[in-house]
């Protein structure tokens, strides 16, 4: 991995990380955002531009998972999508200024 590859998982998981604290996920689920995300980055469309985005937290079906899409030509505009059993939140405009 690059140095741009570990700052922009840096990035993304510290996005998810926000996510999950504004989405109240449990404590246990946000310990598992240390780890790896599920899957090596995946390249997207979205809208019509290219981003790249990390998954973590459960691959199952109804499981809870977040994640987090950052445009290629830019680490601005990151955006994240999640859910659980009981509903899907996203897409989320994720501020470095979020607590």
């Amino acid at each position: 991995m690059t140095e741009t590859d570990d700052s922009r998982l840096d990035q993304a998981r510290t996005a998810a990380r926000a996510f999950c604290v504004h989405f109240d996920f449990p404590a246990s689920q946000l310990q598992e955002l240390d780890g790896p995300p599920l899957f090596e980055p995946m390249p997207l469309e979205r809208d019509g531009r290219s981003v790249t985005a990390y998954r973590w937290l459960g691959g199952g079906r109804g499981g809870p998972y977040v994640q987090v899409e950052i445009p290629d030509d830019s680490t601005e505009d990151v955006v994240v999508y999640g859910g659980d059993a009981h509903g899907e939140f996203g897409p989320w405009p994720y501020s470095p200024s979020e607590p």
